[in-house]
């Protein structure tokens, strides 16, 4: 304190009958409200710990609101970094506390690019009875031409940080961190609430939504009014079982998927236990439908599963199951039908067989035949036509047609069969499930 000198021969015996009178006198009196100029305070070398100002002061009563130390400034005219304190070490600010917004700052950092930093510790006893203590901490850093905030914590024991989230035109976190939300307050009683969504970062350019064990949903909306009131599709895992969709609630509606692309491929097959259909729900509608593994029973088409049909207009055009095609509508064909195999049966013995399911057009060669054949037509499942090139060896066998259902009819003259050495006939047939089966024949002149 800096202050005239007081020449105490001055001041009277009497004068010091009592110590008010005694603070009276030199300006500080128990009810005077005296005006110091600026104090400075050296409290040399010293070897054990003398604090400079150690102040203590007792508050009893629970009505009044305290104040342990307070500065008040008026701030008529001062430079923009003024400071209301300024703590120092070895003549560096190591915390501070400016004029315009009050902001603590420590200038402790230990390399070129950090600069600012808070720490608040936090100290706890450990597993053998010592303490342990972490830091969360606030810093700033100057690195690539941009500031960063860092916020995070360390544990101090080990030196490893927890998490920290970094602060520039966004927010990062380190590559272990994670965005998360919670139901509620995040913190309860000191102890951190579970987060119930996280947003992970699983390699570059790789965004994770995962929770541990829990299947994930994530909701793209159309529309939202509120949690009654939307129009959303879905990305989701639904019992184990990955699912998109859309949905609706309230006054929402359920709309559409449009996959568009230049190719939609399908890696694995359609689970038939799921009953999976590519259908629209409109019978009427005049855009074909493919239904695979279904019935369409709404307009009495089908009957039975395991086939797969396309609709169209609520009518039931092409049928494909396991063993044929079905085309119950006109076709046209803008190009021939080709088979990829024609059926060819070589008889070595003196029977043979042809089934005309197998093939409207197929091959008969009798030039390793022991001797004259008996040929056996399996007739078709229904009406069909076609026809069998019957072709000779050295030596000319004789045919006699039989069936497996149903009667042979010939048109016109039959063929005498063991006078076509070497030659080749075309057989025409044309068989009517009508009337219990008809296979009607004819044939060619040879070659």
């Amino acid at each position: 304190m800096v202050a005239t000198a007081l020449d105490l021969s001055q001041i009277k015996t009497d004068a010091l009958s009592s110590a008010a009178t005694f603070r009276t006198l030199i300006g500080l009196g128990t009810g005077d409200a005296p005006t110091f100029a600026g104090t400075t305070l050296t409290g040399g070398t010293v070897a054990v710990s003398t604090p400079l100002i150690d102040a203590t002061q007792t508050w009893n009563d629970a009505g009044v609101t305290f104040t342990g130390m307070k500065l008040d400034v008026t701030d008529t005219a001062s430079a923009a970094g003024s400071l209301l304190m300024d703590l120092q070490v070895g003549g560096n600010s190591q915390f501070k506390v400016d004029k315009e917004s009050g902001t603590f700052v420590s200038t402790k950092g230990n390399s070129g690019s950090e600069h600012n930093v808070i720490d608040i510790h936090q100290f706890a006893p450990d597993v053998l009875g010592g303490y342990d203590y972490s830091i969360a901490e606030l810093r700033t850093y100057v690195t690539g031409g941009r500031t960063w905030l860092q916020i995070g914590s360390v544990d101090r024991l080990t030196n490893a940080a927890i998490i920290k989230t970094y602060i520039d035109q966004y927010i990062a976190t380190d590559a272990s961190g994670f965005f998360g939300w919670v139901n509620g307050t995040p913190q309860t009683n000191l102890n951190p609430t579970i987060e119930d969504l996280r947003l992970y970062r699983d390699a570059a350019n790789t965004l994770a939504q995962r929770n541990g064990t829990n299947a994930q949903t994530f909701n793209l909306y159309n529309t939202y009014t509120d949690a009654s009131n939307y129009e959303r599709g879905f990305l989701k895992w639904d019992a184990n079982v990955f699912t998109i969709g859309t949905e609706a609630a309230g006054t929402g509606t359920a709309r559409n998927i449009e996959l568009d692309a230049a190719l939609v491929t399908v890696n694995g097959d359609i689970d038939t236990a799921l009953a999976a259909k590519i259908r629209n729900i409109n019978s009427s509608s005049t855009v074909p439908v493919f239904i695979p593994n279904d019935t369409y029973s709404s307009t009495g088409l089908g009957g039975s599963a395991n086939y797969a049909s396309i609709i169209s207009a609520g009518v039931e055009g092409i049928r494909v199951t396991s063993s044929a095609v079905s085309i119950f509508q006109n076709a046209t064909f803008a190009k021939s039908i080709v088979a990829d195999d024609e059926p060819t049966d070589t008889p070595t013995g003196t029977t043979s067989s042809i089934a005309l399911n197998d093939g409207n057009h197929q091959t008969l060669s009798l030039g390793s035949a022991t001797g004259d054949v008996t040929l056996t037509f399996t007739v078709p499942s229904g009406s069909a036509a076609g026809t069998i090139i019957a072709t000779q060896g050295a030596t000319a066998r004789d045919i006699t047609f039989a069936v497996s259902a149903g009667s042979i009819v010939w048109l016109g003259t039959e063929p005498t069969w063991n006078a076509d050495t070497n030659k080749t006939r075309i057989i025409s047939w044309r068989y009517t499930s009508a009337a219990s089966g008809t296979l009607y024949l004819t044939a060619t002149e040879t070659n």
